[in-house]
């Protein structure tokens, strides 16, 4: 009934969340705690590869969905346009291989739940629901991969 959001990123990513043609898609959603809600480490080092910092970020939201055999579970950090720091690239690197391990034991205890994780920002929001709607964020079939990701990949 209420959520808390404490940028205008987050609250446009909430209201798109709750319109009906998108929330009828999904079996629940939470928006995190900005601080140890679901902490995930990664580190950085400087430019000059000398020092190195460790940190610790909580991915945004997590979206529930479900397939006839699957759960999947959305997990979501959402950035400005074009934050392509080299702490936002740190996170996202950290990131998938938390989630890649994640589901690996997951499947080895022959668990049927999936984790993908998403960088969004404004520019990808209609994108991103549009492969939730109509099935694809999950189908495996035509991965979506935001703007901000390819970004962040470079």
């Amino acid at each position: 009934d209420l959520v808390f959001s404490t940028a205008e990123p987050e609250r446009r990513f909430i209201e798109l969340l709750a319109k009906q043609e998108n929330a009828e898609k999904i079996t629940a959603w939470v928006k995190s705690k900005n601080q140890r809600f679901y902490e995930i480490e990664y580190s950085i080092t400087s430019d000059a590869g000398k020092h190195s910092r460790q940190g610790k970020f909580n991915p945004d939201f997590l979206i529930i969905l479900k397939s006839a055999s699957e759960e999947y579970v959305i997990v979501v950090e959402i950035k400005a346009d074009d934050d392509v720091s080299p702490e936002n690239k740190a996170k996202l690197r950290y990131a998938r291989q938390h989630f890649l391990d994640l589901n690996a034991a997951l499947a080895e205890q022959n668990i049927s739940q999936t984790y993908l994780f998403h960088f969004l920002s404004q520019q990808d929001y209609a994108e991103f629901f549009g492969y939730l709607k109509d099935g694809r964020l999950i189908s495996g079939n035509d991965p979506f991969r935001s703007k901000l990701e390819n970004l962040l990949d470079e």
